[in-house]
């Protein structure tokens, strides 16, 4: 019993915090991408195009003297993405 309580307590604390993520993803996609451009809606591609968008966005950044993201950051839009990619 007392497993099955640790076990409820990690699967609540986890799915909280990727909710979280989720939305400072979503932030993330709205505020960062529309800096440059009208960011495209999260479904209008897969998982794996958007992936490749952010590569290619990653060195435009980088071209244009803009902040990258931070390895945090990329994990919230990649979770974002994740719950709403196509």
């Amino acid at each position: 019993m007392k497993y099955m309580i640790v076990l409820l307590t990690l699967l609540i604390t986890s799915s909280a915090y990727a909710e979280e993520g989720i939305e400072r993803g979503e932030a993330l996609f709205t505020s960062r991408c529309d800096a440059c451009h009208q960011a495209p809606k999260a479904k209008s591609l897969t998982l794996n195009q958007w992936r490749a968008v952010l590569k290619t966005m990653k060195v435009r950044m980088k071209q244009a003297g803009m902040n990258p993201l931070t390895s945090e950051e990329a994990a919230d839009l990649d979770q974002f993405l994740e719950a709403n990619a196509r």
